[in-house]
């Protein structure tokens, strides 16, 4: 299902979210060696990706682009973002299912100055697509809060093993 949302849209979004999120370096920091003064990093970071999350799963595409770091403001306006974002999201269908798998923080980010980010990975199942790896960067801007700098969503592999697999708990409900 995924490789058929492959529209404009799709490919514009993937363009320029695969590019920022590609952004990390190699000085990511796996969940379990992050160091103490990292953790309220890590803590507003996944908390803003949670909440971008769902402000996608209740298709408020437009607040989902005020809250987009520069680097992604520079690459769509909002009305392109909106539609670019909102079409292949409505093909996926309802989020069913999300578990976050994965964080990193990373202080050096190729491309771009020394900052915060936190990459966030969850493991979601949708109503149209069994189950998808959707990867969120989130970014500290200059006026401290925490921004959306990449957003990337692929099929999850094909066999999970099953402490892949999310479990069954609904995701939160959304209402337009």
């Amino acid at each position: 299902m995924i490789e058929r949302l492959a529209t404009r849209g799709l490919w514009a979004l993937a363009t320029a979210l695969a590019c920022a999120s590609a952004l990390l370096s190699g000085s990511a920091v796996s969940a379990d060696e992050q160091p103490a003064e990292h953790a309220a990093a890590i803590a507003a970071a996944t908390a803003q990706a949670a909440q971008w999350l769902g402000e996608l799963d209740a298709h408020r595409y437009a607040e989902t682009w005020e809250q987009l770091a520069p680097v992604l403001k520079q690459r769509f306006n909002d009305e392109e973002w909106v539609r670019d974002v909102g079409r292949p999201r409505e093909a996926l269908g309802r989020s069913l299912i999300r578990e976050q798998k994965q964080v990193e923080f990373s202080s050096q980010v190729r491309g771009a100055p020394s900052g915060q980010y936190v990459t966030v990975v969850y493991l979601t199942e949708f109503a149209n697509v069994a189950l998808a790896v959707e990867k969120v960067v989130v970014q500290l801007d200059e006026d401290g809060r925490w921004r959306i700098a990449g957003y990337d969503i692929n099929r999850a592999p094909a066999e999970p093993s099953g402490s892949d697999v999310p479990a069954k708990k609904a995701a939160p409900s959304s209402k337009k």
